[in-house]
Parts: C-alpha cells; sequence; structure tokens
C-alpha cells in the first residue's frame, strides 16, 4: 500500500542517517525528504545527452581555475563546443568580477572559480561562494554562501518574485585557524 511505502522510505532514510552520523534537523518531514530525493533519481534517469555533450559538461564541472581566469575558460569550452547564446551569462560574471575586483583588489588574486563546488548546496540556485584559508588545508572554510535567485518564488508558488543571497561565517573556524598560523 502508499501508506507502507511512504513509511519504507522514511524508515530507510532515518536509518541512513543514522549510519553516517547525520543529524536530522529540519522543518521538512523524512517522507518529504525521502519523496524529493526519488523524485530527483527519476529526474535524473531520465536524462539522455550525447557524448558530445557529455564531454562538454565533464569540461565544465572539471573547472577549478584562478577566478580572474574563469570567464575565459568557459568562453574556450563554449567555443569549442561551438555553444551560443551564452554571452549575457558570461557576461554577467564578468561584471561580477569586475566588482568584485573594484571592491577587493586584492581578493582575486587568491580566489579560485570551482564549478565542482557549488552544486551540493541546491537551495541556492545563482552564485555560490566559500571562504577557505588556502596556506592551511584549504578544507576548512570560514564562511559559504550564495544567492537564492528563485528559492523564494518557488517557495511562495510564485506569489513572491524576490532575489536573495545568504550566507554564513564560522568564528569558531577564523579564530581557531588564527590561534594555529600565530604558533
Amino acid at each position: 500500500s502508499e501508506k507502507m511505502a511512504k513509511a519504507d522510505k522514511a524508515h530507510i532514510l532515518s536509518d541512513y542517517l543514522a549510519a553516517q552520523n547525520i543529524p536530522y534537523m529540519g522543518a521538512r518531514s523524512l517522507d518529504e525528504i525521502a519523496t524529493r530525493l526519488i523524485e530527483q533519481k527519476r529526474d535524473q534517469d531520465k536524462v539522455h545527452i550525447s557524448k558530445a555533450a557529455w564531454h562538454v559538461l565533464e569540461e565544465v564541472i572539471a573547472i577549478d581555475c584562478p577566478m580572474g581566469t574563469a570567464v575565459d575558460r568557459l568562453q574556450q569550452i563554449a567555443r569549442q563546443a561551438d555553444l551560443s547564446g551564452l554571452d549575457p551569462v558570461l557576461q554577467a560574471l564578468a561584471t561580477r568580477l569586475e566588482i568584485i575586483q573594484t571592491t577587493a583588489p586584492t581578493y582575486l588574486d587568491a580566489a579560485r572559480f570551482g564549478t565542482g563546488f557549488g552544486r551540493r548546496f541546491m537551495y541556492y540556485d545563482g552564485f555560490v561562494f566559500e571562504i577557505a584559508d588556502l596556506q592551511n588545508d584549504g578544507q576548512s572554510a570560514y564562511g559559504t554562501g550564495g544567492r537564492y535567485d528563485s528559492l523564494l518564488s518557488n517557495l511562495s508558488r510564485g506569489a513572491v518574485e524576490l532575489t536573495a543571497i545568504g550566507g554564513v561565517i564560522r568564528p569558531d573556524l577564523v579564530t581557531s585557524n588564527r590561534a594555529e598560523a600565530a604558533r
């Protein structure tokens, strides 16, 4: 029965979270989360792309370069794949980088652009960022965040059209890494 299937999904997810030592938190029920994961898997299974398109996606996903060269790298991939229509998107990225360069001139010297980074945060659907100490281990992010370009519209079923930016700063990591550096 459908009720039994829902209970099974929630039970399996609960067991998985416990086995991975992941605490359950948030307002969504385990059944809602399990249902969404199953929907995402179904959507993924429906996708069939050519080998050429897959190759382009692999190139894009593999980008990890200095922030200042990101637009050039993306343009190069687009040209090689004969993709058109990306100019407005790439120009928006170039404009964003120019603003960062103007606001924080030394930031781009150490900043990296990595396409593999952002997709683990499904609620961000725009530009995402992470601030980490590459001199240390590079794994302890001081802060992370990004843009919610359609989140509010999706949550309100179109009643609210508003973009936002959110993030978190981890003072515990900032202070612990500074203390380690001082030693």
